[in-house]
């Protein structure tokens, strides 16, 4: 399902100055583009719907999507996975 507020909003220049590194799967298919940010515990993900997704990392888990619907929203989730 499509995250239309956080699409309107979430510019890949935004996403990239919160800290996200777009990932391309090469296939020039913008469905084959997603942001991540990773750190040693966390892999935080937005996927081509914009839709919010997070898994652990050590030991690895399945994502979980979170309901995210702002940048400010998105702020709280990026900083609560440095801090732990």
């Amino acid at each position: 399902m499509v995250n239309i507020k956080l699409l309107k909003i979430a510019t890949p220049e935004k996403l990239q100055q919160m800290g996200f590194i777009m990932e391309d799967d090469g296939t020039n298919d913008p469905r084959g583009v997603d942001w991540n940010i990773r750190n040693d515990k966390f892999h935080l993900l937005i996927d081509p719907w914009m839709e919010v997704k997070l898994a652990r990392r050590n030991p690895d888990t399945d994502f979980i999507t979170i309901a995210v619907d702002d940048l400010s929203e998105l702020q709280s989730v990026i900083d609560w996975i440095a801090d732990e």
